[in-house]
């Protein structure tokens, strides 16, 4: 029986596809009051072949008024793992190791940009990877 201790995923590239960010003109802060940004997310696999996939992470900040930028930003790890398809382990390992490897290239992504806005850095917290994109509950279906 396969176990995750005996499967190798190999991170062979890393890059960013998407940037786009923008300063909210209009944007009046009030004083003493939090700015919540609701920043959505979104993972996504491409097969490139039997040993090769592409796993995408995105950043979204709607525009609104309510806040001061707004922006996407998309990071793509290219990944190795021999027939990644065979088994649910193997596909698990290139949907979740996958983004939780590339997460925090996107979080120093975003606060860099950020530093350059002429507005206070937004740094992402750390987060879960599983509970972030649902994998907890598909696991307990």
């Amino acid at each position: 029986m396969l176990k995750k201790n005996d499967i190798s995923i190999k991170l062979n590239k890393i890059y960013v596809d998407d940037i786009n960010f923008t300063v909210n003109k209009n944007f009046q802060p009030i004083p003493n009051e939090p700015i919540d940004l609701k920043c959505s997310f979104k993972r996504e696999v491409v097969k490139i072949d039997d040993d090769n996939a592409a796993v995408i992470i995105s950043f979204l900040i709607d525009p609104a008024a309510t806040k001061p930028f707004y922006g996407s930003l998309k990071v793509v790890g290219l990944f190795e793992l021999e027939k990644w398809e065979s088994s649910p382990i193997k596909k698990d390992m290139i949907l979740i190791n996958g983004a939780s490897i590339l997460f925090p290239y996107l979080r120093n992504a975003v606060s860099s940009i950020t530093c350059l806005l002429d507005v206070p850095p937004y740094v992402l917290p750390v987060m879960n990877i599983t509970k972030l994109f649902g994998d907890d509950k598909r696991k307990e279906e």
